[in-house]
């Protein structure tokens, strides 16, 4: 099966790190530091992904793609997150051939795929949201 990444294209904790994603879903997490939204729903973007499990997501990971303007505040960012997610690198191309692939329209956007590329859901943040606000407090 044919990854939507190159294997150099994708990094966790400051390394090339591809090969982790192999055969799992995906949730494409378009942000930028500069949106409000973006760092408002971060803590529950961690708390998600840190009881995925809970939910049966045993094979899903997340991939930031920065739609930072500057690189301060993609390092930003990229540090706000420390929750072991992969990382596109600043202002690679593939953050807005992505975006447009996936007509993104708003930030923050987590458009979940399969690992070839194929869309799950472009709702992942709301439906995140829904989620924790019928269940928060049940995890």
């Amino acid at each position: 099966m044919t990854s939507i990444f190159n294997d150099d294209q994708v990094f966790k904790n400051k390394e090339v790190c591809n090969v982790g994603l192999a055969g799992k879903t995906i949730g494409i997490f378009f942000v930028s530091f500069s949106e409000l939204g973006s760092i408002t729903h971060m803590p529950l973007m961690k708390k998600f992904f840190k009881n995925k499990d809970d939910f049966g997501l045993h094979d899903f990971e997340i991939v930031i793609a920065s739609l930072d303007e500057n690189e301060s505040d993609y390092n930003l960012l990229i540090d706000e997150s420390d929750a072991g997610w992969y990382y596109l690198e600043y202002q690679n191309p593939l953050i807005k051939e992505l975006y447009e692939k996936y007509n993104v329209d708003q930030l923050p956007a987590l458009v979940v795929v399969r690992f070839n590329g194929d869309i799950v859901t472009k709702n992942g943040v709301p439906d995140i949201v829904t989620a924790y606000s019928l269940f928060d407090g049940w995890i």
